[in-house]
């Protein structure tokens, strides 16, 4: 990335640093519709980076597989866990997996304060590392936009360098016959940064969802083999 986009990422993120630092730093409950979450410091929080409570808004309330069967689903880099929280309330057997521990805790917290700690399994995971040979009825993801080398554990997950092309060249195989994907993508990235590995992947893909939060436009896009 060149050193004027690298300018440009740091001038689109001073509101969340501005505004959202302290509540970053320590212990807080947040809520988003009727549920509530506790977030520990450095974990992404769905009411600061707003793109984690789009996707599960929209999960909330899209047509997904039908909760008989017991459908499965997978939560990738699950953050506070919300995702993971909604999809086990609409019927789903849940797996959330992210490559940071403390997420990793904040995931289980979440899924015990809501009462879904039977149907949420969270596990520590470079992406799909520990649930290879396992597949799911939907992958959901809210990945990292930004391009460049994360310093921290916290910055994994706005931060990277090829998450987002590792998770496109492996996601199939993670997918049911029928299976589907939602992923969240921000304005302030790129489309083609997500879209192209898609794309490579041969993976059809479609915006389902666009919402716009202040200055930053958010859509969820539904990708399939």
């Amino acid at each position: 990335m060149s050193t004027a986009l690298r300018k440009l990422d740091e001038f689109r993120l001073w509101p969340y640093r501005a505004m959202g630092r302290r509540r970053m730093e320590r212990i807080v409950l947040e809520h988003v519709g009727h549920r509530s979450f506790v977030i520990l410091p450095h974990v992404f929080n769905p009411n600061i980076f707003r793109s984690a409570r789009c996707l599960a808004e929209h999960i909330a309330q899209c047509r997904l597989p039908p909760p008989n069967g017991n459908p499965t689903a997978l939560d990738m880099g699950t953050g506070s866990g919300i995702q993971a929280v909604v999809l086990a309330g609409r019927g789903f057997a849940v797996t959330a997996v992210d490559i940071n521990p403390q997420a990793v805790r904040c995931a289980e917290i979440n899924a015990t304060l809501n009462g879904l700690e039977d149907r949420i399994e969270v596990l520590e995971s470079d992406l799909f590392a520990q649930v290879a040979g396992r597949t799911f009825d939907l992958v959901v993801f809210n990945p990292p936009f930004f391009k460049g080398e994360a310093k921290s554990d916290f910055e994994l997950a706005w931060k990277s360098i090829d998450v987002v092309d590792r998770f496109a060249a492996d996601v199939s195989h993670a997918l049911k016959p029928h299976g589907k994907t939602l992923i969240v993508w921000s304005s302030y990235a790129e489309e083609q940064a997500l879209l192209g590995p898609l794309l490579r992947a041969n993976l059809r893909t479609q915006a389902v969802s666009r919402r716009r939060m202040g200055a930053e436009k958010l859509t969820v896009y539904e990708a399939q083999r």
